[in-house]
């Protein structure tokens, strides 16, 4: 009875165990379909696409043409622009320099005029210096008094009985402005003048006592640079410049003859100006007799 118990119950696990191997089986079975379905699928659509393709490949093919046919047309559009660019700045270029020319020549025409005009003033105004400087010199001279025209300059050939100490110093006392090449710088304040030698109307200084002198003088500018010359008689002796906030000035030894001037004047810029103040005496103008 007993050996009978247990082969039934071996039995029943052996069909236990057999039923669920047949369930896991089926189970895979459904997984194995349903992949190969979805693999079917794909290849249908797959399929389905290439055929597209292949019934759209003329219309391709005749859009690539027409792009390529389009750009071809664009780039020979620009080269042709490009080409009508460089043409035109070459045009422009002949043009602009036959301008260049031609206003090259008028310049130079101007030019040659500007320069003869400035000549011409230049003379007018060295003989209306040499008035200025005639004046005083003709007014020392005594009515028989031994003279020498020397060049529109009197020169005294005898001896004047005046004072031996000569000293001269003056200075500027105001501002200056719109000043030219040729303009006379008067100092119009005289600190010493011993001799009568210096004119302050004039800014001229003539030697009533022949021999040798020292001059200084000294310039002040705000604006722009500003060149001024001592001469004797029209010629150059000494020259300074002076540029803004910074003082300018020169001094040197020369001999006179009785009745010889020097001035101050503005050399080489025009429209410029001096800076004069009644307390700081920054343009100033000074001399005095070394020996005879």
């Amino acid at each position: 009875m007993a050996m009978l118990i247990i082969f039934l119950f071996i039995l029943g696990s052996v069909h236990f165990s057999q039923g669920t191997e047949d369930a896991s089986c089926r189970d895979c079975n459904t997984r194995l379909d349903y992949m190969m379905k979805v693999h079917a699928d794909l290849l249908m659509k797959y399929e389905t696409l290439l055929e597209m393709y292949e019934s759209n490949r003329d219309r391709i093919e005749a859009l690539e043409g027409k792009i390529k046919d389009a750009k071809l047309e664009k780039g020979s559009s620009q080269v042709a622009a490009i080409w009508s660019t460089e043409e035109a700045k070459n045009v422009t270029a002949n043009l602009s320099a036959e301008a260049k020319q031609e206003e090259t020549e008028e310049n130079h025409q101007k030019a040659s005029i500007r320069i003869f005009g400035k000549a011409g003033q230049r003379n007018t105004h060295h003989k209306q210096v040499r008035d200025v400087v005639d004046q005083p010199n003709k007014q020392l001279l005594s009515d028989n008094a031994e003279t020498v025209d020397t060049g529109g300059t009197m020169r005294d050939t005898r001896s004047f009985d005046v004072e031996e100490n000569v000293a001269f110093s003056a200075y500027l006392d105001q501002e200056l402005t719109h000043l030219h090449v040729g303009h006379i710088v008067r100092c119009n304040q005289i600190v010493i003048n011993d001799g009568s030698g210096y004119n302050a109307a004039s800014g001229v200084f003539t030697a009533h006592v022949p021999g040798v002198y020292f001059f200084a003088f000294t310039i002040d500018t705000h604006a722009g640079e500003m060149n001024v010359r001592l001469v004797q008689d029209g010629v150059n002796l000494f020259g300074a410049v002076s540029t803004p906030r910074i003082m300018g000035g020169n001094y040197g030894v020369t001999r006179l003859g009785r009745g010889q001037s020097v001035w101050l004047e503005i050399v080489h810029n025009d429209d410029v100006e001096l800076i004069g103040m009644p307390t700081f005496h920054m343009v100033s103008f000074s001399g005095f007799l070394l020996y005879q």
